[in-house]
């Protein structure tokens, strides 16, 4: 196997394995990933000035807690609906939803529509993860590409802020003061509910050390849809879920020694192969794609120098063979809290209260991925011709917003509107 294949084997999921917070992403799902980093400005009224709070942490610190968002639920009629043909249409501006006879124009702004439709038209269930590649230093938080540079994706990143409660009620601001918000937004202004506040961290803090990751998803919701007056309804709700992994130290330990010496044999035998070419930093524990581009410009000396190369390659194929472990070979058991899950469950509505824009966002994200999946599976002919006829619709009203991608706990100076 040449060098080339090597790189494209290696994989991120391998070292998130073997460090102290284990966590399993899916991070192939973001193919299709922001490429710069953005930070995210909220205005907090725990600061006296009023100033912007910029909140970045790196991926794996915020006391060790660790969360993204995945929805994949598939809604179905409930039983008066049985049999209904459902088609969508959207057709002067105005999206329509038929089923059987009624038509209904259900109140779906478009700046939520076109990503939705997006998300549910695409193979993959994950919305956004802190957990992407790292340069300098920083996390590339990753969205699915539908959530990508839009407001809803900024929607997403405030319902990933749970265990920031000084943050979570609030919304953000532009660089003029203004709250980041879409035209049928506008009815909200931000506030800090203390007794909803007080209910749902009074939860979260008996159980404070018993989580390191928590999942804001619909999975195992078993989701309906009726029609209620001249609405479409939704029964089931998405959740946070809230997961212990439970992990055996010297199992870990020793995959880590196992590693530190298949990294160290790459390193020596690469430093002999390509002698005053090796530099510090292509050291293959930090930047193994960058060793091993030299590596294979440099393949042609393996003619001369066949056993470095060959030591190189076996360590590789070892690395790859610890990167396929299943996690009962490892030793890892990921607990799903269900007690906590659930008793958190029954403050879904408190949490719409809380931050009614962000919550109604996701709610939505939810509940009309899963209707479209619906039609996706049992009206392919109609929900393509939808995709299409929204291909070349633009989005208006609402900003255009860059995704944040990192935040941090330091103020800086910004113009603000009073509240």
């Amino acid at each position: 196997m040449t060098v080339k294949k090597q790189t494209k084997k290696l994989s991120f999921h391998f070292f998130l394995k073997l460090s102290v917070i284990l966590v399993f992403f899916p991070y192939s799902q973001f193919v299709f990933g922001q490429s710069s980093l953005n930070k995210v400005k909220l205005i907090n009224e725990y600061f006296p000035d009023k100033q912007s709070l910029i909140v970045k942490e790196k991926a794996n610190v915020n006391d060790n807690i660790i969360h993204y968002s995945s929805f994949q639920a598939i809604a179905f009629p409930v039983a008066n609906l049985n049999g209904e043909n459902i088609s969508l249409s959207y057709e002067n501006e105005q999206f329509t939803v038929t089923i059987g006879r009624r038509n209904l124009t259900p109140d779906l702004p478009l700046w939520q529509l076109i990503p939705i439709v997006q998300f549910a038209n695409s193979p993959y269930q994950s919305a956004y993860t802190p957990l992407g590649e790292v340069k300098k230093g920083e996390p590339r938080y990753k969205y699915h590409f539908a959530f990508l540079d839009n407001l809803l994706g900024l929607r997403l990143f405030q319902a990933d802020l749970l265990n920031i409660p000084d943050v979570l009620w609030d919304i953000p601001r532009n660089e003029k003061g203004e709250y980041i918000m879409a035209e049928s937004e506008m009815y909200y202004a931000p506030h800090k509910n203390q007794n909803i506040s007080a209910i749902i961290y009074n939860t979260l803090d008996l159980q404070e050390k018993q989580f390191i990751r928590y999942i804001l998803t619909d999975r195992n919701i078993d989701m309906l849809f009726g029609i209620e007056g001249n609405d479409l309804k939704f029964y089931g709700d998405p959740y946070y879920c809230f997961l212990q992994t439970e992990i055996d130290t010297m199992a870990v330990n020793r995959l880590r020694n196992e590693a530190e010496a298949h990294y160290k044999s790459i390193e020596e035998n690469a430093m002999a192969f390509l002698k005053g070419k090796y530099v510090s930093k292509l050291n293959p524990r930090t930047n193994m794609a960058g060793l091993l581009k030299v590596l294979e410009a440099n393949k042609s000396n393996e003619f001369f120098n066949p056993y470095n190369m060959h030591f190189i390659k076996n360590s590789l194929d070892k690395l790859e063979e610890l990167n396929q472990l299943a996690d009962e070979e490892m030793d890892l058991n990921r607990r799903n809290l269900e007690e906590l899950s659930n008793s958190f469950r029954e403050h879904w509505n408190l949490l719409k209260q809380y931050n009614p824009l962000v919550y109604t966002a996701i709610e939505n994200i939810s509940h009309w991925s899963a209707f479209f999946r619906y039609i996706r599976l049992t009206n392919p002919e109609n929900w393509n011709s939808f995709v299409q006829k929204l291909e070349n619709v633009k989005i208006t009203g609402a900003p255009i917003v860059k995704t944040p991608t990192s935040y941090e706990n330091v103020t800086v100076k910004a113009k603000t509107k009073k509240r």
